[in-house]
């Protein structure tokens, strides 16, 4: 075994374990010492799971989020598999289906839209304009046809 002897000092010894420190010492050389030890990754986990879970205060909803919130609150349900149905929100007091606005245009309701679109105002929807102009042609041919097809488009309102 090493050691390292003095006098006044304690004796330096190498063990197994690596260098101890035994002896006296005069209090004269003797100072009070302070350890302080800290794991910085532990601490830096802490914080960071501490932000993650800290419920931030969002901001308040507008009034659209409100309404949709509102929609769902009175008339959502749960299935038996544990699934929400919620009813679709359709503007209401708009022309009725088979009905034209004065420039000839079928007007369509949109779900969660303030205003109706009329077809017929954009290229990109001609087809489809043209589409229910020829549907509602077939259905002036045959009146019993027409309000059966009235009546189906009714129930999804």
């Amino acid at each position: 075994m090493q050691q390292i002897k003095s006098t006044n000092h304690p004796t330096l010894q190498k063990t197994s374990f690596g260098w101890i420190v035994a002896g006296h010492l005069n209090e004269s050389v003797a100072k009070q010492t302070v350890c302080n030890l800290t794991i910085n990754t532990l601490d830096n986990q802490l914080q960071k799971f501490w932000n993650i879970e800290e419920i931030a205060q969002g901001q308040p909803f507008t009034q659209e989020e409100n309404k949709v919130e509102q929609h769902f609150i009175d008339t959502h349900q749960r299935t038996e598999e544990g699934r929400f149905v919620v009813r679709l929100p359709f503007k209401e007091n708009t022309l009725e289906l088979g009905q034209r606005t004065e420039e000839g245009r079928f007007v369509v309701r949109l779900p969660f839209k303030e205003n109706t679109l009329e077809l017929g105002e954009s290229k990109g929807i001609a087809n489809e304009s043209k589409t229910l102009y020829l549907t509602e042609r077939n259905l002036q041919k045959d009146q019993e046809v027409k309000q059966r097809y009235i009546n189906f488009m009714n129930e999804y309102q």
